[in-house]
């Protein structure tokens, strides 16, 4: 039976990322917000794009940049997908002519089904809680009953972010086996937890039994 895709995403140490691509992931994501802990900069990104191998494909997260720094980010890091996690429109998203995916932070099932046909132009789009603090990177879970319902003739795919953990991930199958959602987004979940948590560096722990309970 098919399974979910899997992103992991904040990820800062080579380490984590060579362990994240034995596990069998096929998405790494890296966030370039200077403000958040897991941010990292262009010249580290660039490196880490090294060690990712061509069949795992490199998800780069903005959030609310300016047009120049995503031109540097596409001359100088080259990834398979910017993501844009922001405010931003679907203009700007579209302006660069480059693979995007648009995270669309879910207040409620009207709203979250209006923004999300706005970005018809996306590769993907990636469903995350929001918050009064920004969306993404809370460890939040949202109510899955909000998520739009895919329609067929849509090629996008469709992403389940937050609050997403080894404990929980098991009941987002359902979306999956009902063709909601194609991939499943982790952050915080393969993070070490309580106290020892420090983020944007992995557990492989954490890692390896949050792909155990989604995969088998």
């Amino acid at each position: 039976m098919a399974k979910p895709l899997v992103k992991y995403c904040g990820m800062k140490r080579a380490e984590d990322i060579a362990y994240a691509v034995e596990l069998g992931v096929d998405y790494i994501g890296v966030i370039l917000v200077a403000e958040t802990p897991r941010g990292i900069t262009l010249e580290h990104a660039a490196k880490l794009r090294q060690i990712i191998p061509s069949h795992v494909k490199m998800v780069t997260v903005v959030r609310n940049a300016d047009a120049s720094f995503i031109q540097s980010l596409i001359a100088q890091v080259k990834p398979d997908y910017i993501q844009f996690h922001g405010d931003e429109t679907p203009e700007f998203c579209a302006q660069f002519k480059y693979p995007f995916w648009k995270a669309i932070a879910v207040k409620n099932k009207q709203e979250t089904a209006a923004v999300a046909a706005e970005f018809y132009a996306a590769s993907a789009l990636v469903f995350d809680a929001w918050s009064d603090q920004g969306s993404g990177g809370h460890g939040v879970q949202f109510d899955w009953s909000f998520m739009p319902e895919k329609k067929e003739n849509n090629t996008q795919l469709i992403g389940l972010a937050g609050g997403l953990t080894a404990g929980n991930v098991q009941d987002a199958l359902p979306l999956f086996e009902q063709g909601i959602i194609d991939f499943i987004d982790v952050s915080s979940g393969t993070e070490a937890r309580g106290a020892a948590q420090v983020k944007g560096e992995k557990s492989k722990e954490q890692m390896s039994l949050f792909m155990r309970n989604l995969r088998g």
